[in-house]
Formats: C-alpha cells, structure tokens, sequence
C-alpha cells in the first residue's frame, strides 16, 4: 500500500485512475486504501466487480474517499456467451 499511496502523492494530481482490473477485490486492503486516500483530498475512479456495489459500508467508505466514477466488470451467466 505504501507504493500506491507514494504515486498518489507523487503524482500531483488532484483526479486519478486505478487501472487495477478489481480495486475492491480485497476487501481489507480497500478499506484501508480509501481511508487513506479520504485524508490525501484527491478524486478517484476504478474498476469494480458487481459485488463492490452491493456491499455498502466499503461502496459509502470509497464515496468518501473521492470515489467519482466506476467502471462495472461483468461475466457471462451462460458459457455459450463465452464461445462466441
């Protein structure tokens, strides 16, 4: 966490994007980043999974952060769909 809070704070923007293909799949690791990143003052966006959506308190945690726009991954239901 040390490294992306130092490029965050190297990069002298006040607007970034995480290009990380899930920035909440670790849970824990989420909490902590946006709580930090709550007290950097910057606007974010980042690719999501569907359950980041469902979960509340870490959706309302990143919100507060400076979450501003997400992009939503989704799969298939049907196998089929993946052949085509």
């Amino acid at each position: 966490m040390g490294q992306v809070l130092e490029q965050v704070k190297c990069s002298n923007s006040d607007y970034l994007a995480f290009l990380d293909d899930n920035l909440t799949a670790d849970r824990e690791y989420a909490l902590e980043l946006f709580a930090r990143l709550r007290k950097m003052n910057v606007k974010f966006i980042g690719q999501v999974s569907t359950k980041f959506i469902l979960d509340d308190d870490l959706f309302q945690m990143a919100v507060a952060a400076g979450l501003k726009a997400i992009f939503v991954g989704s799969r298939p239901l049907k196998k089929r769909s993946l052949d085509a």
